[in-house]
């Protein structure tokens, strides 16, 4: 598609603020990192001239000057029908949901339903990376050091600064619990939900990785540091300081290339979560889709990442091997 080209007719459908919720409260934290993301790239996207862009909006969210049509939702609809319903009116859909309850992947799997342009992830590479146990099965399998992952009924792993405790699907830092000591997760696991697992807490930096991927292949385009903070036995990011951590690049792209080969549904914008620990970089978890980082990438890169992403999976256009990003950008999340 040349620049000359009638515009593409793009949904970018963000779950939490989207009307996604339905009737249940709107999560804080969750909506507001929605709309930091969907503000970002719907800007991103318009400034390219190529698309018309709408979305739909939760009528309890605060109204946004957005570059869009907004298309507003109220608790009684029902969400999935007023979706598909966008879906079948416009060229492409940017899907930003949580892996959380099969969210993401059913999104992803009504857009192709529907024979319209994903720029996304495929619904089986989403599937596998909305697994914590299941990503970090995979990834050890094929020789990536990634953080040992258990179920809450297996044998507890063994660890030197106490334990994580989160949902197996989760998103974010969303429930999840530091505990100490063995004697303190013994205690609390008869009240673990079965969907919840546990990993050894990894001393370290906190990181993500921002890349675009497609047909097994990656680009990366920040390393980024997350602000974690233990507050009363709870983990919480406030905030992500994006292309912070520039000198692990080399350690990083060893490892996003192999984690594109073995899955090779990943495709567009995807985050990976790590720890730098004395030992090396140890893998978390994989995000299927925007993440809050991408956020901060326009500012400290000389191009726009919303051109890359059309470019990429409109064009096929894959993104210049040299680029390089000039300088961090803190996103705060509090």
């Amino acid at each position: 598609m040349s620049n000359t080209a009638a515009p593409w007719r793009v949904l970018v459908c963000e779950f939490i603020t989207g009307g996604g919720l339905g009737g249940a409260p709107l999560a804080g934290g969750l909506a507001n990192e929605g709309d930091i993301m969907l503000t970002r790239v719907l800007q991103d996207l318009a400034d390219t001239g190529r698309v018309d862009l709408s979305l739909t909006r939760d009528r309890r969210m605060a109204p946004l000057d957005l570059p869009a049509r907004v298309i507003p939702v109220t608790a009684t609809e029902s969400i999935w029908s007023r979706w598909e319903e966008c879906v079948r009116q416009c060229d492409a859909v940017l899907p930003i949901a949580p892996e959380t309850g099969g969210v993401l992947e059913r999104l992803s799997r009504l857009v192709l339903a529907n024979g319209k342009l994903l720029l996304g992830s495929a619904p089986e590479a989403i599937r596998v990376a909305a697994s914590k146990i299941e990503t970090a099965e995979l990834l050890a399998s094929h020789g990536i050091s990634a953080v040992t992952t258990v179920t809450v009924r297996d044998p507890i792993p063994a660890a030197g600064d106490g334990w994580v405790v989160k949902p197996d699907d989760g998103a974010g830092c969303e429930h999840t619990y530091h505990f100490a000591t063995l004697d303190s997760l013994r205690s609390w696991l008869p009240c673990a939900e079965e969907n919840q697992i546990v990993q050894p807490y990894l001393p370290g930096i906190a990181a993500s990785a921002s890349l675009f991927c497609r047909d097994g292949s990656a680009w990366l385009l920040a390393c980024n540091r997350q602000m974690v903070e233990c507050i009363n036995g709870e983990l919480h990011c406030t905030g992500i300081a994006v292309n912070a951590l520039t000198g692990y690049a080399d350690q990083v792209k060893p490892i996003i290339e192999q984690v594109a080969r073995i899955l090779p549904g990943l495709s567009g914008y995807v985050g990976i979560d790590l720890v730098f620990t004395t030992r090396g970089p140890v893998v978390m978890e994989i995000n299927p889709r925007l993440t809050t980082a991408y956020a901060g990438l326009r500012d400290c890169m000389a191009i726009n990442p919303g051109a890359l992403l059309l470019e990429l999976l409109m064009d096929g256009k894959p993104p210049a091997q040299d680029m390089r990003a000039l300088g961090g950008r803190l996103v705060a999340l509090t």
